[in-house]
């Protein structure tokens, strides 16, 4: 925090606007900045906000409840929810209100990131006041962060031609909707006072252009005084008139908003915008078959990801015999905007996992890119198509599934690798931390993080498996993966280090490189061997999908292995240490004998933990 003339004058009010908490009368008299900033977020002009806060973390960047507000801001524009998490996660270990894990939940659900946001939504359950959670409808939200889990493993594979954003209250009056075979028109006009249902001021239907007697059309509104959205239908009359609105059944109509429908006559299909069904967050868009004979209609199925997204995914309309579909979401948009997306639906329906969550919040954009307008058809955005694999001298090198595959797992390492550094961080804060509830607090965010460290390190070594078999499928003339191959070569020449005789059977387990391998077949790689109590350290030379010969890690003794049947790959170990001194020593040997990568792995009864902790342990052991 920072020495300026006052603090930012502390959050001393806090009020709920229709479900954002939001600050009020915050100021400083000695930084007009802060002032303006948090004035501005009060009256809701978030893009301004959003500048001056910027504009203090470039002078204060560890400042917390900037951060905090930043991330506020970004999330309230709709605009870039990865910034917005970055914002927010290091606010939630500063002085900031507790409604920050919430928000931070958000962040993590737009950007794909749903068990982090499960994660963060339960915490401002377990911290937040019970008034607050309620009012943010938080265990709503936990269930849509859980659907969205299952619903975007697997998705289409779509083909955007092009895109454009318009304000979302003008979006059928702007936009023409060529290819669909009739117009929408206001409901207004067909809805008389005399029946029982109100409709919003800029609520449409698709009226077909051939359209006849008996047929119906569908729109939205509501049951005079209830504000729940549902949908109704209104039958063309044989003298041109229409009759009344008819309230669609509760197969489609749930408890909670159903809304913009679309009924594709030739099919006797309803698409249409739903709150209340299985879905991934906000409205998701569903479909439902009309048996013309029973008169009922099929249950929904949600139209699955990246059609829905984590945000509002509003209307669906398909043209032109189902060539073309246009989808209109308010993901990518501003508020009050909206993105009408024109997608070519005339090929095969692919589908294609999504397994990561960069992978999935890179999907959902459906190509756009930040700060366009529009897409035009000549420059048309194509997603996710499949790529015809490149095969030259360069064999795997001009692979583009392969390239993709290493820089996930070089992602996928920095994030672990950065979880770690923040959990080893918050460690040394913790310490100076007095009091009990805050220390818990950060204590149990560490966990946390330590948890998305391992978790982020096994999707790492997954795209490290995947790289290497295709490494073998790629490689014609050689078949050893690179990686292996680089080992062997590794150890082909003389090791200068390579100077004590080969132990005998049965004479301890003490780290040692010797003049050649200890072992062979009669004298495998012992595997899954039992830790010593309390603290220990070994040394990972690397994960492989393949078994290794017994000479790979030349003298090092001793070596063992961890299988991890379930992903098809072994770990393999150097030593066992009972001191962070002793393993770091060894460390350095392992690496100047050629194992460059090779890193320290700490345990304390026979579980893995951080070096940190363990380190912390052993001071505490040591002294008492």
């Amino acid at each position: 925090m920072k020495n300026i003339f006052f603090r930012l004058l502390i959050l001393v009010l806090l009020s709920f606007n229709s479900g954002m908490l939001r600050a009020v009368d915050i100021f400083s008299p000695g930084d007009p900045v802060s002032a303006e900033a948090i004035r501005n977020f009060n009256e809701g002009n978030y893009e301004v906000s959003l500048r001056f806060f910027e504009q203090l973390l470039k002078k204060y960047p560890s400042d917390g409840e900037y951060r905090y507000f930043a991330g506020r801001c970004l999330l309230a524009l709709n605009r870039n929810p990865e910034k917005a998490k970055d914002y927010l996660k290091v606010a939630s270990i500063k002085d900031v209100p507790v409604d920050v894990y919430f928000y931070l939940g958000r962040a993590c659900h737009l950007s794909g990131e749903f068990k982090e946001a499960v994660h963060y939504y339960k915490k401002f359950t377990e911290f937040g006041k019970g008034r607050e959670v309620r009012e943010l409808n938080v265990d709503d939200y936990i269930n849509l962060a859980k659907n969205a889990s299952v619903i975007a493993r697997y998705g289409k594979v779509l083909n955007v031609k092009s895109y454009t954003i318009v304000d979302k209250a003008l979006t059928f009056s702007q936009f023409g909707f060529e290819e669909t075979g009739g117009r929408f028109i206001p409901v207004s006009k067909i809805i008389g006072d005399e029946y029982p249902v109100e409709v919003n001021e800029n609520a449409v239907a698709f009226l077909p252009k051939d359209i006849k007697e008996g047929d119906y059309i569908y729109f939205s509104g509501h049951k005079k005084f209830s504000g729940q959205q549902d949908i109704f239908r209104i039958q063309f009359l044989a003298d041109g008139k229409w009759g009344g609105p008819e309230v669609l059944s509760d197969v489609i109509n749930t408890r909670e908003d159903e809304d913009y429908p679309f009924f594709d006559a030739t099919d006797s299909i309803l698409y249409f915008a739903s709150r209340g069904h299985f879905g991934m967050g906000g409205y998701d868009l569903f479909s439902s078959s009309f048996n013309k004979k029973t008169g009922e209609w099929s249950e929904p199925a949600n139209l699955d990801f990246p059609v829905n997204s984590a945000g509002d995914d509003l209307l669906y309309i398909p043209a032109d015999n189902g060539k073309i579909v246009w989808l209109i979401s308010t993901r990518n948009s501003a508020s009050g905007k909206a993105m009408i997306y024109k997608l070519d639906n005339s090929g095969p329906a692919l589908q294609k996992g999504y397994e990561y969550p960069e992978s999935i919040y890179e999907a959902s954009k459906l190509g756009y890119a930040h700060g366009m307008e529009t897409a035009p058809e000549q420059q048309a955005v194509k997603r996710d198509e499949p790529v015809a694999e490149k095969r030259s001298e360069a064999g795997f090198k001009a692979n583009k599934t392969y390239t993709q595959l290493i820089n996930n797992a070089l992602r996928l390492q920095l994030k672990a690798d950065s979880f770690l550094r923040v959990a080893q961080d918050m460690r040394y804060a913790a310490a100076k931390i007095k009091d009990d509830q805050t220390r818990f607090r950060v204590q149990k965010e560490i966990m946390a993080n330590e948890q998305q460290a391992g978790y982020f390190q096994e999707q790492a070594d997954d795209n490290y498996k995947q790289a290497r078999e295709m490494e073998q499928v790629l490689s014609k003339e050689k078949r050893e993966n690179i990686l292996d191959r680089q080992i062997k070569e590794q150890f082909s020449s003389k090791k200068k280090h390579r100077t004590k005789s080969v132990p005998k059977e049965g004479t301890g387990s003490s780290f040692a490189i010797y003049s050649k391998s200890p072992y062979s077949s009669q004298h495998p790689f012992p595997a899954n061997i039992n830790l010593p109590s309390g603290v220990a350290y070994r040394i990972q030379l690397g994960v492989f999908s393949q078994p290794q010969e017994w000479d790979a890690f030349g003298g090092i003794y001793p070596v063992s292995t961890e299988p991890l049947q379930s992903k098809g790959l072994t770990k393999y170990y150097a030593g066992i240490f009972k001191t962070w001194e002793e393993a770091q020593q060894a460390l350095l040997k392992v690496r100047n004998y050629g194992f460059k990568d090779a890193f320290i792995v700490a345990y304390y009864e026979a579980k893995k933990i951080s070096a940190n902790r363990a380190r912390d342990l052993e001071s505490y052991n040591s002294s008492r």
